[in-house]
């Protein structure tokens, strides 16, 4: 859970930036190029302590405490005033990636099977609307030779495509 509202915040914050002014110009940006440089050595020391856990004989509670750990340091990071907030966008979007790269070696921030195929049926079914489009484009135009095309690639797949009023629709054969 942990996990997810820090997750949550760095959306928060990357929304926060793009809503402010990001051309802030920062009088101290030699001090802050340090903190965050130190952030990151400090993200990367916990990333390496997590590939070492896991590699001493599979050490999940070693490895699970180093991700808290970057929850932690990233709690920090975020409150960190002295660094302001349209300089924190890349760092939190890096530890993010991190948190999610490391949690999915432990089977952890894995999407629901049927989550995942409803996304890949809303996906499929908004490409094939593009191409049923573009064919309906050809036909309007008489271009007959790329439309006939386009049914009988999508017929070779095991695509049906069906012509109806005003519109085509599209099955599995």
């Amino acid at each position: 859970e942990k996990f997810y509202i820090l997750f949550n915040k760095i959306v928060q914050i990357n929304k926060e930036i793009q809503e402010k002014d990001s051309d802030i110009s920062d009088s101290h940006s030699v001090e802050i190029a340090d903190k965050l440089n130190d952030y990151l050595e400090k993200a990367e020391k916990i990333k390496e302590g997590f590939i070492n856990a896991m590699d001493d004989d599979f050490n999940t509670p070693g490895a699970l405490a180093s991700l808290f750990e970057i929850v932690n340091l990233t709690n920090k990071f975020i409150s960190d005033e002295s660094v302001p907030l349209n300089r924190k966008s890349a760092i939190l979007n890096s530890i993010k990636f991190t948190l999610l790269e490391l949690g999915r070696i432990l089977g952890l921030f894995k999407k629901a099977k049927k989550e995942e195929r409803e996304e890949d049926m809303e996906l499929l079914n908004k490409v094939m609307d593009v191409i049923i489009q573009i064919r309906q484009k050809a036909r309007e135009d008489e271009n007959f030779e790329l439309a006939d095309s386009i049914r009988k690639q999508f017929g070779d797949i095991g695509i049906v495509l069906e012509d109806q009023k005003n519109k085509a629709i599209w099955r599995k054969k």
